[in-house]
């Protein structure tokens, strides 16, 4: 039966006004204009796809970690089923698997992989896949060589005992991929990074861009022991004693 709803319009006055009074912002790099952060390369696709797609024609995955925490804040979300991610579990490495399916249920729509490098790794296999069955899917690799979530918590909540998060010794991405016959392209330098995302989305085939990024943290953060209403935002992030868990 066709189920009616009451108005919600003072509910959703509140929820714009909150959109707008705490909007997603990040610290942009102002010492070195050629690095790349994550949000500068998420803020570059939405332009693209502002640009050239409707919101009906496109899907998202991402794997887990910062960048799909990032992905869902600095990627406009207009429409149901446009952002496959894995939710609270945790399940790394699934950007690539979840593109795959939803490239073969979607063959029209344009089916990006939004992945770390730390998420990637435990699937890039798949690449295999692909290849396999010739699907166009576009993958973006953020490549900061460490797994930059469980990092920040080992940075404030564990006495910077860093244990296994960095990955400096990751494979060669772009070649990665050009060994399984895949396209490729590299970006290191903010300067080329629309014209790599535009090489990215507007190629027919299969693709991956390998773009070296600078390891960030992603706020709005909840500490260990601490509620909701007691997230860490960008304002507050260097006064270490409201981040600190109860003793």
């Amino acid at each position: 039966p066709y189920v009616e709803y009451k108005p919600r319009s003072k509910w959703l006055l509140r929820c714009f006004y909150a959109k707008k009074r705490y909007s997603f912002t990040y610290e942009k790099n102002e010492k070195d204009e050629k690095k790349i952060k994550t949000q500068d390369v998420l803020c570059a696709l939405q332009n693209f796809l502002d640009k050239y797609l409707t919101f009906k024609k496109y899907i998202i995955t991402t794997g887990v970690g910062n960048h799909q925490m990032m992905a869902a804040q600095f990627i406009k979300w207009r429409y149901p089923k446009a952002f496959i991610t894995s939710g609270s579990l945790g399940v790394m490495g699934v950007g690539l698997p979840y593109a795959i399916g939803c490239q073969i249920a979607n063959p029209d729509k344009l089916v990006i992989d939004i992945d770390g490098d730390g998420s990637f790794n435990h699937t890039l296999s798949d690449l295999k896949t692909i290849v396999e069955y010739n699907l166009p899917i576009k993958i973006i690799v953020l490549n900061d060589h460490n797994q930059s979530m469980v990092r920040i918590w080992e940075e404030l909540f564990y006495d910077k005992r860093y244990t296994a998060t960095s990955n400096h010794k990751n494979p060669k991405y772009h070649k990665l991929a050009k060994s399984y016959k895949i396209k490729s392209l590299y970006c290191k330098s903010k300067k080329n990074l629309e014209k790599t995302i535009h090489k990215l989305l507007t190629y027919k085939g299969p693709i991956l861009a390998n773009i070296i990024t600078e390891s960030d943290k992603c706020l709005p953060l909840v500490a260990p022991g601490k509620g909701l209403d007691e997230m860490i935002l960008e304002d507050d992030f260097i006064d270490l004693k409201n981040v600190l868990p109860p003793s």
